[in-house]
């Protein structure tokens, strides 16, 4: 993706002391260093080998000369386009952008309506992302109806916008690294989205307005477009983070119980119905319902196919690969190995399983095992075997982090 940025801060308007100049050149200063940063990869609206410098309180001819004069546009080329400052309304569904001021101390405007023609007149930019931190802009949404796409976050709809909050809450989305369990990042997209972007900006707007009427609002649909890859970073260890009753945490346990000495049937079926991470429920008396039989020799299926499990004279011990496998620091690693190259044959690999299950949810399909396989026969004609092991297998992937945990459980429920 070529992506261009256009940064304007204006604070010239007569009788408006706020936003000061210093704070629109603090904010506009801030999105410098971002660039600079590199790890968004935004260049300047003329070369996009340059850092993009910003503009304050520019004349509407120096806008329309910066894109006349943008090289190397295509229908891949995506333009931010950043301002902050203030606005008027203007008619029922536009503002007048106030760039400065006239020799005269008037206001030096121009319609935000005419910004978006300027773009389609003489850009030619593929796709538009418009962040916009003034008063009333939110009316103006009709005005880009004319782009095919585009996504635009307004600091607020027809209310007031104070004193930069919205360019506070965009700017610290955009510089904060990433983190653990990162609420920008989409699960689905394995991203930064602009949308992500925009709802971590509106969520400080709304715990820092003190009190004051500003609601930043969104439209357009390129929102879901990644500004920046995160893609899921899957940690060889077991994932401490699950509950120990999910179908991952169960499948280690029984691994545990089965070395431990519970090498009949019924012994590991009484280890079960005494340890609590099996419990399904307790009534008003205090009756206990415990993992049912017929579930655990599921688990036991799996363990068996991954090469985990063998059962000489009826027996039950662990492979040598099946007690590698118990060391927490690798159990993350080696169940996803399994799953892969054991229970799924190598019919399908992690990658096409991904790819399957998000055009499941994109078309509104639930991805139970049924439709995966369905779904995968015929997208990418390959056949997932669907005996008890591979359903198990399905349930062990959300904990692996392998689908990215967050989005992954409403994939595939864990076993409460």
């Amino acid at each position: 993706m070529d992506r261009r940025a256009l940064i304007i801060g204006a604070w010239q308007a007569p009788n408006r002391p706020e936003p000061s100049p210093q704070k629109i050149i603090s904010i506009t200063s801030r999105w410098k260093r971002v660039f600079e940063a590199g790890r968004f990869e935004f260049g300047s609206l003329s070369n996009k080998e340059i850092v993009p410098e910003p503009l304050h309180n520019p004349e509407y001819s120096t806008i329309v000369s910066e894109v006349e004069n943008a090289s190397g546009v295509s229908a891949d080329t995506e333009l931010l386009f950043f301002f902050v400052g203030h606005s008027v309304s203007y008619g029922a569904d536009d503002v007048k952008l106030i760039l400065g001021t006239t020799k005269d101390g008037e206001d030096r405007t121009v319609r935000l309506g005419t910004i978006v023609d300027t773009f389609l007149e003489h850009g030619h930019f593929g796709s538009y992302v418009f962040i916009l931190d003034s008063c009333h802009v939110g009316r103006a949404k009709p005005a880009f109806q004319k782009l095919e796409k585009w996504y635009s976050m307004f600091g607020a709809g027809d209310e007031y916008a104070f004193d930069t909050a919205f360019s506070e809450g965009v700017l610290k989305a955009f510089e904060r690294d990433i983190q653990k369990n990162d609420h920008r990042i989409d699960r689905r997209s394995e991203g930064i989205t602009y949308q992500k972007l925009f709802q971590e900006a509106r969520a400080h707007v709304l715990k820092t307005n003190n009190g004051r009427n500003q609601e930043p609002i969104d439209a357009g649909g390129y929102g879901n477009a990644v500004v920046l890859e995160v893609p899921p970073r899957v940690s060889d260890a077991f994932n401490t983070f699950t509950s120990p009753r999910t179908v991952y945490g169960r499948v280690h346990r029984l691994m545990e119980m089965i070395h431990e000495g519970a090498s009949s049937l019924s012994a590991l079926k009484q280890a079960v119905h005494s340890d609590a991470d099996f419990l399904l429920k307790k009534d008003k008396k205090g009756v206990a319902t415990y993992v049912s039989s017929k579930r655990i020799k599921s688990y036991l299926a799996f363990l068996r196919k991954s090469g985990w499990l063998v059962q000489p004279k009826g027996t039950m011990v662990l492979t040598k690969e099946g007690i590698d496998a118990l060391d927490r620091s690798v159990f993350n690693r080696d169940v996803l190995e399994v799953i892969e190259k054991k229970i799924f044959e190598g019919r399908v690999t992690f990658s096409v399983l991904d790819i399957v299950i998000k055009d499941l949810l994109d078309n509104m399909i639930p991805p139970t095992p049924a439709n995966i396989r369905a779904r995968a026969i015929r997208t990418k004609s390959v056949v997932l075997p669907l005996d008890a092991a591979s359903r198990i297998a399905l349930q062990i992937l959300p904990s692996t982090g392998r689908f990215g945990k967050g989005a992954a459980d409403a994939i595939f429920p864990p076993e409460r």
